[in-house]
């Protein structure tokens, strides 16, 4: 049986996080944020709604921070669901370097799984 339950764990903690950022960005738009609203027809007559917001105040320099415990957390669940299924399905250690993998091109993966050299 495959063990999951620290997946499990980060997914319940990045959702509490996105919550909390929900709640924060909800009360900043509701605090700061007023707009208007004006129909404008474009070149060929169809009628377009404009929406114009305003509001001169920043939101809270830890949204970055408070994003990026989200993310991590969602990360996190990828990664121990990984390492699970490996230890599920083989009798071998999962090792330190069995995660869910990442790649923002396509010539990374196949450098890195495709061609692994299987001696290292």
């Amino acid at each position: 049986m495959v063990e999951v339950q620290g997946a499990v764990l980060k997914l319940e903690r990045a959702r509490e996080h996105l919550d909390f950022i929900n709640a924060k960005m909800t009360e900043f738009v509701e605090a700061n944020l007023n707009f208007a609203t004006h129909q404008v027809k474009d070149a060929r007559g169809d009628e377009w709604d404009v929406v114009t917001w305003t509001g001169g105040q920043k939101p809270d320099e830890r949204f970055g921070v408070w994003l990026g415990d989200f993310v991590h957390n969602i990360r996190s669940a990828l990664d121990f669901c990984v390492y699970s299924a490996v230890m599920g399905s083989s009798e071998k250690d999962a090792g330190e370097h069995t995660q869910f993998p990442i790649y923002f091109t396509r010539n990374e993966w196949i450098k890195d799984i495709e061609k692994r050299d299987p001696t290292k």
